[in-house]
């Protein structure tokens, strides 16, 4: 919905708040504008005008009666619900926006407005009165927000490029960096600058000045609520009523169609509450592999079926990865190794082009209701301390074993020292030893170990005797808030678009983690979600878990120059020429499927060290 920004302390740069309410006019291209409140405060706002657009509502919006003002990015879907509840305890309404409810609740709930919201959203509110600053951010991560203190006064802003612009410092975290190799993106609360912070999903920060110092306090919002649904009816309803709300008061809507159960579910629904709905998926004609266009293909017979108009969006980065993976850096702000995400420049830039501003997708589904194939491999290994002894387990560490191993890539994971370190084996992109390496310090694997650990339990330390309930509720609060989320936000945003997915609303999470719990997580691959939707397999949904996969091999085979550029830029940045990276150079040609992917992340980093955070508008 828009981009955020602002200032509190005694000596704000003003002049800083205006001019990035402006910078960040793709995040809200329909009105920009910044306000001093009073001798601590300046917030400023792009507002992207989705719910209630008249001038009314523009931002940044203050209450009179209440004497205080936020600026918000985001949609908060309950919010005519609890502007009926708010109404009966006395509050009055000027406008139709969701924007004026938030202002009211926060005035109502204080720190545990969370609990009266349903949404993404990322704020900023400001009591004058008590001359207070409050921030929020949702539960999954949907939208994002940074902070940081620099010269004595408190920043934040829904970019990380604007803070790091204004702090000027410009030195890489080491920390964020070994989460990067490691994972292939920064966890929260660490950013790739240790001077910026982004306020944790799911948390509400308080900021205040005390004898002329900011104080900031934190308070989590993350218990792990849980709905109980008695039927796979109850439970549809939840979903239908999801996707009605991301709709209202919209006349026309676009969908991400991959042509898989999750958002085939979505443009199914969509259709059935939505004036004009056209479904886009991406293809790779000028692929190596004609693999890479099966999604396309699916979606448009079930878009066919569904009676949806439909469009082929064909990505082609081969022919000019250079100047793809800039766009990508530019958009991101960080570094994100997903190779999804450059085609997903393509996806975004056409349904723009279209007028689209509001896309469904399906995101999410996965991770509530066990669809990675991870899961089933975790849930049939045996008790494990008779294998602990044996070689071959040494390979504990490594990201997978080929798929021929699965049984053996079940023991392994199973024998890490804690949960954290069980999640990491199905997510990591280079093992501890290899990020030591890489970083010229082979001894320090064990260091590596440590960071990653203890970024995982600053974030998820829920522990449970059920390791699939583990790995999924780290799914949850990892890789859908930092990886997936933050890519689908920055990359549609990028094109003004605001994409929202109904299987993360908060009712419907709730239910399907309670549900996924009663079956003693017995029922996997999404079975659930098959049961409460049937007549999905009649419109030709396909029953594979294939994944959206990128040709990323074919893409380094045709450009050997963006590999080439990688090497100067990472050895201008001091990178050792370790023996892991030897061993990359030629993984495109050799098509390792691992490598591959190692290299790309590489790839990526050196575009962001040399690209990426160089001042444009975002």
């Amino acid at each position: 919905m828009c981009g955020i920004v602002g200032g509190f302390g005694l000596s704000v740069n003003e002049t800083w708040v205006l001019d990035q309410s402006n910078v960040m006019h793709k995040r809200g291209p329909d009105f920009q504008a910044a306000k001093r409140l009073d001798s601590f405060a300046v917030v400023g706002a792009a507002r992207l005008a989705m719910t209630d657009p008249e001038p009314r509502s523009h931002q940044p919006l203050a209450s009179n009666h209440l004497n205080s003002v936020i600026v918000f990015n985001g949609e908060i879907y309950n919010y005519k619900h609890l502007r009926a509840k708010l109404m009966a305890r006395g509050y009055e309404f000027y406008t139709e926006s969701d924007t004026e409810v938030l202002l009211s609740a926060i005035h109502a709930f204080g720190t545990n407005v969370a609990a009266e919201l349903n949404g993404m959203y990322a704020y900023a509110y400001y009591d004058l009165s008590a001359q207070t600053l409050q921030l929020g951010r949702d539960r999954y991560g949907k939208k994002p927000l940074y902070f940081s203190e620099h010269n004595g006064n408190f920043y934040w802003s829904s970019s990380f490029k604007s803070l790091s612009h204004l702090i000027g410092s410009n030195k890489i975290d080491d920390d964020t960096v070994k989460q990067f190799l490691s994972l292939g993106y920064a966890i929260d609360p660490k950013t790739f600058e240790s001077n910026i912070s982004a306020l944790l999903p799911g948390n509400v920060m308080r900021v205040k000045m005390d004898l002329g110092q900011i104080k900031t306090e934190s308070f989590s919002n993350l218990e792990n609520l849980r709905i109980k649904v008695n039927s796979t009816l109850e439970f549809r309803k939840l979903i239908e009523t999801a996707t009605l709300e991301r709709i209202s008061g919209h006349q026309e809507v676009a969908v991400s169609l991959s042509g898989g159960l999750d958002s085939s579910i979505i443009a199914m629904l969509a259709r059935k509450s939505c004036a004009k709905v056209k479904a886009f998926s991406l293809s790779w004609q000028n692929s190596d592999k004609d693999r890479y266009n099966t999604d396309s293909k699916s979606a448009s017979r079930i878009a066919k079926n569904l009676g949806i108009e439909f469009e082929i969006v064909d990505s082609d980065p081969a022919k000019n990865l250079k100047e793809y993976l800039i766009e990508y850096v530019s958009a991101m702000e960080e570094p994100n190794s997903n190779p999804t995400g450059v085609s997903m420049l393509d996806l975004y830039s056409r349904i723009s082009t279209q007028g689209f501003r509001l896309v469904l997708t399906g995101d999410g589904a996965d991770e509530i209701l066990g669809g990675y194939p991870r899961y089933a491999s975790i849930g049939k290994v045996p008790n494990l301390g008779q294998f602990k002894n044996l070689a071959f387990l040494t390979m504990a560490g490594m990201r997978r074993t080929p798929r021929n191993h699965k049984f053996i890539n079940g023991l392994i994971s199973q024998l890490h020292s804690s949960t954290s370190e069980k999640w990491m084996h199905w997510h990591m992109n280079f093992s501890f030893t290899e990020v030591a390496d890489l970083l010229g310090s082979p001894s320090e694997k064990t260091e590596v170990r440590n960071i990653l650990d203890k970024s995982i339990r600053g974030v998820s330390n829920f522990l449970s005797s059920h390791d699939i309930e583990n790995c999924m509720e780290k799914d949850r609060l990892i890789w859908l808030p930092m990886e997936s989320n933050r890519k689908l936000d920055r990359i549609s945003m990028f094109n003004s678009i605001e994409a929202r997915s109904p299987f993360q609303d908060d009712e419907v999470i709730s239910a399907a983690v309670g549900l996924m719990a009663d079956s003693h997580y017995k029922q996997l691959n999404k079975s659930i979600l098959i049961e409460t939707f049937p007549e999905m397999a009649k419109i030709g949904v396909r029953d594979d878990k294939a994944g959206f996969i990128s040709p990323v091999g074919h893409w380094l085979r045709s450009n050997p120059e963006v590999v080439n550029m990688t090497l100067a830029i990472l050895e201008k940045n001091n990178f050792p020429k370790s023996k892991t990276l030897r061993q990359l150079i030629d993984a495109p040609k050799m098509r390792n499927y691992r490598k591959i992917m190692q290299l790309w992340s590489l790839v990526v980093f050196a575009f962001w060290l040399e690209f990426g955070r160089q001042d444009e508008r975002i």
